[in-house]
């Protein structure tokens, strides 16, 4: 028997001939297997997850091993992101049956659904605790999309460490995306969307798709959104958009306008 914190519990401690330690998966590569191997996905529908999202889910965890506000005693076990990536399915599997359409392609936005998960796999410590689970459990998903991001990502300009070669690269190319929201434009997501409304209000954003295409080419349409919204998050992490998220939608809108309105 096992506590939730993955603990022997000490008076059942003496019944076992044998203790072995373990350790975290030391990759993403070896994070990502397990992963594959434990979580319940046989659906019944075949929902491809790519692996823009299996890295990233993979990510919240390693995050979460780094974080300040989570109680590192307890742990992180491999349990998170198996209970992540499931509810990411369920909530694909939850929209394809609300707007009665056979779209299982699962969007960036349907990490959020993960939140759960979060919360009820990690231990806060007081900080945490202040800070609330579902706020650390959103900043961790941010961090790990942050991260995979910048693997795939040039870094904008400002962004950049002051060591970096900077040499012939003024422009990483998302200007025009930040113009169109400095514009007074805006951009509402959600993981309820069908799947036409959803690809209409991301291809209205002049150069989102040339950027995605240009730096994670992919040759499914499907995918080929997902990584648009991932660019539109990426910015966000990277201060250069701003984002709200009242109720179940997200709304990106520029960063100057939304810090004058706050």
């Amino acid at each position: 028997d096992y506590t939730n914190r993955g603990n022997i519990i000490t008076p059942l401690k003496d019944r076992i001939a044998s203790q072995i330690n373990t350790h975290y998966p030391a990759n993403l590569e070896h994070a990502k297997k397990i992963t594959t191997q434990e979580a319940w996905t046989d659906r019944g529908n075949e929902i491809r997850v790519p692996e823009l999202l299996r890295d990233i889910i993979e990510e919240i965890a390693f995050a979460a091993r780094e974080s300040e506000h989570i109680d590192q005693a307890s742990g992180v076990s491999a349990r998170l992101p198996i209970s992540a990536y499931e509810l990411l399915l369920s909530n694909v599997e939850r929209r394809a049956a609300t707007n009665n359409e056979a779209d299982h392609a699962p969007r960036l936005c349907d990490l959020y659904a993960a939140i759960a998960a979060i919360c009820g796999k990690v231990e806060l410590v007081y900080e945490g605790e202040l800070e609330g689970p579902t706020k650390v459990a959103i900043n961790l998903i941010g961090e790990a999309t942050r991260r995979v991001f910048e693997r795939h990502f040039p870094l904008p300009r400002k962004s950049r460490p002051r060591n970096a070669d900077t040499k012939g690269s003024r422009s990483s190319g998302y200007e025009p995306i930040t113009d169109f929201f400095a514009s007074g434009k805006q951009l509402e997501l959600s993981d309820e969307l069908p799947r036409p409304e959803y690809e209409k209000r991301l291809a209205e954003i002049v150069g989102l798709e040339k950027i995605a295409d240009k730096h994670y080419p992919t040759q499914k349409s499907a995918e080929r959104f997902l990584v648009m919204e991932f660019v539109l998050e990426g910015l966000h992490r990277l201060n250069l958009i701003a984002k709200n998220s009242p109720d179940n939608s997200f709304i990106y809108t520029d960063m100057l306008e939304n810090i004058l309105r706050s």
